[in-house]
């Protein structure tokens, strides 16, 4: 999860500086090679010209910072999370060893003693199955805590990925907004 998470935050940061970096490229090669071939000023220049610089103005003013560091936030979260279930798995191992060496000493006690191996059972098998059960419960104690904790940190992570995603999203839409675009075809009318 953590991967996928770095992955998106990476991912998004692309989309954002690759779309900027398109809006900056056009703009300068427009000036660079329409401008010094017409050999016009900034007044005189086509439509496209104040249509391009405004793109570029509206996109650049864009603030990605809080969608950026919403899920960088989410992905530190999961790291803690992460480090939680390495001691899960520690916890499951050591559990299952406990469980297979009482299970070894419990069929070799049955096998010597038969159907009086309940009885017979020595202290060192005793407190062997108490080791056990005190592991396994330690190790679903640990399950239900990590469930908890994924349930609560991704619920409240989302929550603030959402609003910045939205935020992020209404501010591209605003920027467009604000970019006045003239159709080639009400051009020729006026």
């Amino acid at each position: 999860v953590e991967e996928q998470m770095r992955r998106f935050k990476e991912s998004l940061r692309s989309y954002i500086d690759a779309h900027r970096g398109f809006v900056r490229f056009l703009n300068e090669w427009l000036n660079r090679n329409i401008m010094e071939e017409d050999d016009q000023t900034k007044t005189d220049a086509p439509e496209i010209f104040r249509v391009c610089s405004e793109w570029l103005r509206e996109i650049v003013n864009v603030d990605e910072v809080k969608v950026l560091s919403a899920v960088e936030e989410m992905e530190l979260r999961f790291r803690g999370l992460g480090f939680k279930q390495l001691e899960e798995e520690k916890q499951r191992l050591r559990t299952e060893r406990l469980c297979k060496e009482l299970e070894t000493k419990t069929k070799e006690v049955e096998e010597s003693w038969g159907t009086q191996a309940e009885e017979v059972m020595g202290p060192e098998l005793l407190s062997l199955r108490e080791c056990a059960t005190h592991e396994t419960e330690k190790h679903e104690g640990l399950i239900r805590e990590i469930n908890d904790a994924v349930s609560m940190s991704l619920q409240e992570c989302l929550v603030h990925v959402f609003e910045a995603l939205e935020g992020f999203c209404f501010g591209n839409f605003k920027a467009y907004q604000n970019i006045r675009i003239v159709s080639t075809e009400t051009e020729t009318l006026l």
